[in-house]
């Protein structure tokens, strides 16, 4: 009898270990059931990628190579499986239309509705305009019209294509489009604005002069409501005497549709207060909700976060709330510096305010550091530079619809690369009801620490490891590595290279020398 009670104590201890290792696993390897797709072929070395879209029939990539001396390089469009993630077609994109002996120039592809839309651009020399042409597909890769010619704005010339804008609509119902060029430096800006559907039939165009100084005046960011209302976050640089001392630059919310008559100007200022960094969104009524970093010291550094609402039915800001770091917070990021009691952090770059249905919202931002260390041969006079990126540590301030700060997280990350532009740093984000998600390339022994004045850099991207930060609603988050699989590591992931494809799925992007790899992470 004392025999099988201890033979079952043994097992039932064993049993406990075996649980334990099995959760101590699925924390360390295995986070949700990601799946990768096989190896796909590159265009040509210096391919870069853009998602168009997500259908039934499949992923719809857009790709291009690297421009030559004499040539543009080449787009292709790119098609892949929903489940397998296998290449279904690969068709480089040819304009049709020329004007003489030359041709079109491949602008952007993007989804429109059903379909994929494809816009190219013409400088006509001889009236000193720049044409715009649209151009509809089918999900078979092919052209299902000729190439037509949309719009047209003023240019002296060809380099001025570079201003051209292409911003779509969340339903992807419509296309805006904007030519940025400043006319006269010292005049007031003046902007054409030009609304197309998803069939490429213009809705509206508007030839904008704002109150502001062409070299003064530059849009942050813009927004294109289903409605085809426009909103402008724009930056105005205040000229007056002490320029050190004073806040230099005002930002403004001004917006727009297709009424002549009614342009609205909002201007977004904090008195003595440094607006760090900014963004907008806009709620389902046309309110806009402005929330940002700002500092009490100047520019690139943050005291804390703001809030500001304007009621556009009242036409005023109804709420503006500011609210400083804690200082334990700060804390994280200043310990072992001379900067330790300061309640300021530095160097961080807002990158989504996201805006929830129960009308919360969450502020991300990222703390990038780029020097440049150069070098004289004082024999030969020859300079030879080094490039630093730093993609370091993410921070999220959740507020309430009225802007309380409800808590702020702190994601532990540090990432340091040399003359490579960062291309493996930084991270993908997506949000799933009330969760965000972050993946990044990561030091592999950073998952079995706590403490971040522990954590190792991840300097080079061979032999690191992908991991996926999941942040609750409640601020707590846990890490933990996307693929135990050492031969998926052999494709260096590229964060840049990857979207949120739909509510509850990521598409991420891994490369080698010449293939690359799609793969897709499910979100709760």
């Amino acid at each position: 009898m004392n025999k099988l009670k201890s033979m079952l104590k043994r097992a039932i201890q064993l049993l406990i270990v075996i649980s334990a290792n099995i959760y101590f696993l699925n924390a360390q390897t295995d986070f949700q059931p990601m799946y990768w797709g096989g190896e796909i072929f590159k265009p040509a070395s210096g391919t870069t990628f853009h998602t168009i879209g997500n259908w039934n029939e499949g992923i719809l990539l857009q790709s291009k190579t690297s421009s030559k001396i004499f040539s543009s390089g080449k787009t292709f469009v790119q098609r892949v499986d929903n489940m397998t993630l296998l290449p279904q077609y690969t068709k480089e994109v040819k304009l049709e239309s020329s004007k003489g002996n030359k041709p079109l120039e491949y602008q952007v592809m993007t989804r429109m509705g059903e379909n994929p839309i494809l816009f190219a651009t013409y400088f006509n020399k001889d009236k000193n305009k720049i044409e715009l042409y649209g151009r509809k597909y089918d999900l078979e890769g092919e052209p299902t019209e000729k190439e037509k010619k949309i719009a047209e704005f003023s240019a002296t010339r060809k380099q001025q294509i570079e201003a051209m804008n292409f911003v779509a609509s969340e339903d992807s119902t419509s296309m805006l489009t904007y030519f940025t060029e400043k006319f006269d430096k010292y005049e007031n800006e003046k902007i054409d604005f030009h609304l197309f559907d998803k069939n490429l039939e213009e809705r509206w165009n508007r030839n904008i002069e704002f109150p502001y100084k062409g070299k003064n005046f530059s849009i942050f960011r813009v927004k294109l409501a289903p409605s085809g209302r426009v909103y402008l976050l724009v930056k105005v640089f205040k000229e007056q005497e002490n320029q050190k001392k004073a806040n230099v630059f005002r930002y403004g919310v001004v917006t727009f549709s297709e009424d002549t008559s009614l342009i609205e100007d909002y201007g977004i200022e904090l008195g003595n207060e440094f607006i760090n960094d900014i963004d907008f969104s806009i709620d389902s009524i046309g309110n806009v909700v402005c929330a940002g970093l700002y500092s009490t010291i100047g520019l690139n550094n943050a005291s804390g976060s703001f809030f500001i609402k304007i009621d556009r039915e009242k036409k005023q800001i109804t709420e503006q709330v500011l609210t400083p770091f804690e200082t334990d917070f700060a804390a994280q990021f200043n310990e072992g510096t001379r900067y330790r009691n300061r309640t300021e952090i530095s160097d961080f770059k807002m990158d989504h305010l996201v805006h929830f249905k129960d009308g919360s919202y969450a502020l991300v931002a990222e703390q990038f550091i780029f020097d440049e260390v150069c070098f004289t041969d004082f024999r030969t006079g020859m300079i030879s530079c080094t490039n630093y990126y730093y993609y370091n540590n993410i921070v999220v301030v959740k507020m309430l619809k009225n802007g309380e700060v409800e808590w702020a997280a702190n994601i532990p990350k540090f990432q340091e690369s040399v003359n490579d532009y960062g291309v493996y740093s930084s991270y993908a984000f997506g949000v799933s009801g009330n969760a965000m998600y972050f993946v990044f390339n990561e030091n592999e022994d950073n998952l079995k620490i706590n403490d971040q004045k522990q954590m190792q850099a991840m300097t080079k991207i061979r032999g690191a490891i992908q991991v996926v930060c999941k942040l609750n609603s409640n601020g707590s988050f846990s890490r933990k590595a996307l693929s135990g699989d050492k031969k998926k590591s052999n494709f260096y992931f590229v964060p840049e290279n990857s979207s949120q494809i739909s509510e509850n799925s990521l598409l991420l992007m891994g490369f080698t020398n010449n293939k690359f790899r799609l793969g897709v992470l499910p979100l709760e």
